[in-house]
Order: C-alpha cells, then structure tokens, then sequence
C-alpha cells in the first residue's frame, strides 16, 4: 500500500494496512446506492452536494470523482497500480495496470463490483474491452425455463460457440418439459423483444433495488432545511449590520433558495415512491440493444451489458414466445 487509500478508508498506522472509515464509508456507499439505482455521474454528485457531503478535501463531488469511485477496484479488495503516467496524468491501457488482492477489508463483493462495471459499460460509450473467461455465450445463466424456473444452458459448442439450449433439469431428469431452443433462435427472440421495449416503452419490471428505507437520508434533508433557516437570518443580519452589501446579500439569498429547491426536490423523492421513467429507460435499452447485436463485440462486454437492464427472460416452449422482465430502474 503505497498510495493514500480512498475515500471510506483511513490506514492504520500500527499495521499500515488500510481499514474502513465509516463516517466516510457510508458515502461509498451512497454512491453505490444511488448509482445502482439509476442515477447518472452527475445525479450522484447532485444528490451528495444537496444532502451536505462533501470530499476529503472539503470540496463539492464531480461526476469525475463519483465514476472513479464507482470504477476504483480497491473497494471489492484489490489493489491497483501502474494505473496514471504520473508525467501527464494521463490513463494507460487497461493491459498495463496491476491489480493485485489486498489484504485490506472491502466494503463490496467481487460480484457487486462487477455488476457495478456492467452497468457503467451499458451507459456510457465506448465500450472497453474485457477478458471473457468462465462464460460461454452472452445469455449463459440468464434465460429461464417457464415450467421449473431453472436456467437453460448450452447443450454444445460448434466451432466455439454455442449452437443450442435446453432446461438444465430437463438435462438431469428433473423437469419433464423439454425447452430446447436453437442459439440463433433464442438471440433473435432476445433482440426482437429489447426492439419492442425501447420504440412501444412498454416494460415488465421487476424490483431489484435495495429495500432498505432511505429514512436517513431524509432525516439528513430536514435537518439541512433546517440549517438554512438559520443561514438566512445570518445573512439579513449581516446585511442589517453593514457587513454585506445589497449586492451580496441578493447573492447569498439565491445561492440560499437554489440549495432550498434542490432540498425540496430531494424531499420529494424520499417522501413518495418513485415512479420508473420508462423513456428514459427505453433509451438505456436501446443503448444495450447497439451492444448486444454487435457481434465484434467481447461476449463478456454484451453479458454484462444485458444485465444490467434484465433481470431474466422466461422461453415458454408451447407458446414458442420469450418474456423479457426488466431490472426497475
């Protein structure tokens, strides 16, 4: 451990070793939250600012700071090097970086980490290339059968890919309807189903996200609401005093009533459900369609791209259909 640890941990000085820092922590994680919740870079940044938090070093977020967070694979417990040419601060190639595993406590799984990637590879373009090992098709392990629920998986590979599915249980004896599907079939039944979803934005979610009430959060809205009340007696006194001129004290006051309006917004969200905006979903979907029928493209790249908008899609073989259940965004 070289370099300063990020943002949610502070190194123990005894082991040098870097442990988790909560009042920083739960920043982390409210980027985490935010993000796997649809929100973009500058949402999140947004969002932060608004609720009072604030950088190590006292500053507003960026969205720059939020996706280096989000992409920092230090928090799943890696380390990484040989990242920044310290020169010009420029990003080397990804097959230049060294990522080792620490030795550190990490604040999220390999697997969220990944999904986490996933996400930001279906929402932002270009799409980075990635390795490809433990995964045969770009559907492995996400096209369900409609009489068990068990996933169907590739029964061969010609020429390295795979040329057909079946139920997994069917395979075992365990399910007694056969789901068999050809690869192409099924990609086909993928791709005419994510058509019909962005250009009708007509959707089949299904809730993902975390269930846990954002109580805190809201807590920490009134109580910044609150604050301002107090921030704007000071400045009329302070303009009553002499202190500021009309000039600031106009300046203050709209600084005062934009920071109240985004409170307000805030408040908002957290006081009434949040209703899935199926537009701005649709273009997320269309934005992963481009991926997933690209077929230059790494399969791991086009896995991780469905996922992160499907939850699971049901072939039913009597009706020959496939149901596409969508991730509440």
């Amino acid at each position: 451990y070289n370099a300063h640890p990020p943002i949610g941990y502070r190194t123990n000085k005894e082991t040098g070793i870097p442990e988790i820092y909560e009042p920083e922590a739960i920043i982390v994680r409210k980027i985490i939250e935010e993000y796997k919740n649809g929100a973009g870079f500058l949402e999140v940044a947004r969002t932060l600012n608004a609720l009072g938090y604030r950088t190590r070093k006292g500053n507003p977020f960026e969205p720059r700071v939020i996706r280096y967070t989000l992409e920092n694979p230090f928090y799943c417990g890696k380390v990484r090097w040989n990242r920044q040419n310290h020169n010009d601060h420029n990003i080397k190639d990804i097959s230049e970086w060294i990522i080792v595993d620490g030795v550190h406590d990490p604040l999220i799984t390999p697997e969220e980490y990944e999904y986490i990637q996933s996400l930001i590879a279906a929402r932002t373009r270009p799409y980075k290339a990635r390795g490809t090992a433990g995964i045969k098709h770009w559907l492995s392990g996400l096209v369900k059968c409609s009489a068990c629920g068990a996933s169907l998986v590739s029964n061969a590979l010609y020429k390295g890919h795979s040329s057909s599915y079946q139920c997994s249980r069917y395979n075992k004896g365990q399910c007694h309807n056969s789901h068999f599907i050809k690869t192409d079939k099924l990609e086909q039944g993928i791709y005419n189903g994510l058509v019909e979803a962005f250009t009708t934005c007509r959707i089949n979610y299904e809730v993902v996200r975390d269930s846990a009430a954002p109580s805190d959060d809201r807590q920490r809205v009134i109580d910044n609401l609150s604050k301002l009340e107090d921030k704007e007696r000071r400045i009329k006194q302070a303009f009553r005093d002499g202190i500021d001129t009309i000039e600031e004290y106009k300046e203050n006051k709209e600084l005062l009533n934009n920071e109240r309006a985004e409170l307000e917004q805030l408040l908002k969200q957290y006081s009434s459900p949040k209703k899935p905006d199926n537009k701005k979903f649709a273009e997320q979907i269309k934005n992963v369609y481009d991926v997933v029928t690209d077929d230059t493209q790494d399969k791991l790249i086009r896995a991780n791209a469905i996922r992160s908008i499907l939850s699971k899609a049901v072939y039913d073989k009597n009706s020959d259909s496939i149901s596409l259940i969508y991730k509440s965004p």
